[in-house]
């Protein structure tokens, strides 16, 4: 009789895979190539989101990380989908034809007017999660990566995103790549913290990647 599979394991302890960068994508890249992980095995009803924490210190180490793990996978036909936030925002933003004038006005207008202005024309509901989830519907992958949250902060905070995906996408596995730590308290709560310094306070369906075990 073949071998029964086991549902992954899951370590609720800092795991050691966090403590470098060379560490953490040795990790990653054995979790994506995992059929449990990309079957989304084991998840118990819940939402195949899962939160990847790093060193705010990594963050372009990480960034060509993710284009390393995307090119390996595809030599392995595993696709993924690799949207960065900051650089989708850009976009929407130079398309509507605002870009280039926000940048003139950014040096006029005082900080809080000038984030007012730009978290109005990117609205999480109205404006980013459409946009991804267009991109998601025409582009076929195994996986959907998500990157360029600490670029977008002030202006979009990680949980108004996660929690208009949550409710929309994950099809397939996601992962939300997060300069910061993703900690979870003894009642269950949830805390993502950006750069290990904004504590946040929210409550979050999502998997920490790295208790994720092969």
């Amino acid at each position: 009789m073949p071998k029964k599979q086991q549902k992954p394991r899951y370590n609720n302890t800092k795991h050691p895979h966090q403590s470098s960068l060379n560490e953490a994508h040795k990790h990653l890249e054995n979790v994506f190539q995992s059929t449990r992980f990309r079957s989304m095995e084991g998840l118990g009803n819940e939402l195949p989101f899962f939160i990847c924490p790093y060193n705010p210190s990594w963050e372009w180490g990480v960034q060509k990380s993710i284009k390393m793990l995307m090119q390996t996978l595809h030599k392995k036909n595993i696709e993924t989908l690799n949207i960065n936030i900051y650089e989708l925002c850009v976009e929407l933003l130079k398309k509507r034809g605002v870009w280039e004038k926000l940048l003139t006005r950014e040096v006029k207008e005082n900080k809080e007017d000038f984030l007012e202005i730009v978290q109005s024309l990117l609205n999480p509901e109205r404006h980013i999660t459409p946009a991804i989830q267009e991109l998601i519907d025409t582009n076929p992958h195994d996986i959907l990566l998500l990157s360029g949250i600490g670029q977008v902060y002030p202006y979009l905070r990680s949980h108004s995103i996660i929690s208009n995906l949550q409710s929309k996408a994950c099809k397939k596995p996601t992962v939300l790549f997060f300069p910061g730590s993703y900690t979870t308290g003894a009642s269950g709560n949830a805390s993502l913290d950006l750069f290990n310094i904004h504590q946040g306070d929210n409550y979050y369906r999502a998997f920490n990647i790295f208790h994720f075990e092969v």
